[in-house]
């Protein structure tokens, strides 16, 4: 279709890219079209297990230029928002926006469903993290116990504050390695998260 892949992988070197890494983009240039075909949601380094099956299991019909196909379901779709953003250390505006108005458009989300695959995925900051600068940038409307919760949570807040002032600092500052870093280890909440992302039983800090 007249697609050619962003960065060139010799064939030697596809099994350790596949295992690396998430994605791969393909570009066209007439029209300049981008086209970033996923095996996974994130790569294996950030240590989120977001299992494809089970967000296919969960997804809902769109119609789409006329025809229907699959998308996530809005409370997939919500922390699939809040795990791009966390990944990035929030660093475009766009993604905060992506969160805000899907809170805004969708008062009926289930979020019972929703902190429960928080807890079987170990991503509960970071989806308050989401909630809170889609909180502290556009006002959005929180459930009491999620507002609560979020307050409640001195790390989380933190890295609201410190997303936020680095979304609004007066001159782009490009991310360096060590702050994206200590971010993500931050907005995890066990250490076994922090190293692995595996999902076992223990509940201890």
């Amino acid at each position: 279709a007249g697609y050619e892949p962003a960065i060139q992988v010799r064939p030697g070197q596809q099994k350790l890219y596949m295992r690396s890494e998430c994605d791969r983009t393909y570009l066209r240039r007439d029209p300049e079209t981008h086209l970033e075909v996923h095996w996974a949601l994130t790569p294996p380094y950030f240590g989120v297990d977001l299992p494809a099956t089970e967000l296919i299991g969960r997804a809902r019909s769109e119609l789409l230029d006329g025809r229907s196909t699959k998308t996530l379901s809005d409370e997939d779709l919500l922390l699939v928002l809040c795990v791009n953003g966390a990944k990035e250390m929030w660093e475009k505006l766009e993604w905060v926006t992506a969160v805000a108005g899907l809170l805004d458009a969708k008062r009926n989300l289930n979020w019972e469903l929703i902190m429960n695959i928080t807890c079987e995925t170990r991503t509960r900051r970071i989806l308050l993290i989401g909630l809170g600068l889609a909180r502290k940038v556009f006002k959005a409307n929180l459930p009491e116990d999620l507002n609560v919760a979020l307050d409640l949570d001195r790390v989380a807040q933190r890295l609201v504050d410190e997303a936020y002032a680095w979304l609004f600092a007066d001159h782009f500052r490009g991310l360096t390695g060590w702050r994206l870093t200590r971010f993500r280890l931050a907005e995890r909440e066990r250490w076994r998260d922090k190293s692995s992302g595996k999902c076992g039983q223990d509940q201890s800090h």
